[in-house]
């Protein structure tokens, strides 16, 4: 489920740069040029993508612990993709992620 997850992910994360890229009117993307969470949010989502296939690779070796480990892992570059997507969507100064008040 994870792995299908992390795939989400990564296209959300495509989909993401190149909506908000794709008329240069974004404030994070200005005539093109991408802010640096946008850049990131793909780069986590890619390899939160990766931690989970490796972590199906081990699972089937069965090689539970560095299973686990690289499945906390994926886990964590999860939740950091939510971060920087939430960031390069509505900045740092307005997280709808962490509810903050």
């Amino acid at each position: 489920m994870l792995c299908i997850a992390a795939g989400v992910a990564t296209l959300t994360a495509a989909i993401a740069w190149s909506s908000l890229c794709q008329d240069g009117t974004f404030e994070r993307c200005m005539n093109g040029r991408p802010s640096f969470e946008l850049v990131f949010q793909l780069a986590l989502a890619a390899t939160a993508f990766a931690a989970t296939l490796i972590t199906w690779m081990l699972v089937r070796r069965r090689s539970y612990a560095a299973a686990g480990a690289m499945l906390a892992l994926a886990i964590l570059l999860c939740a950091g993709w939510a971060l920087f997507l939430d960031a390069a969507t509505h900045g740092w100064d307005d997280l709808k992620l962490l509810w903050l008040d």
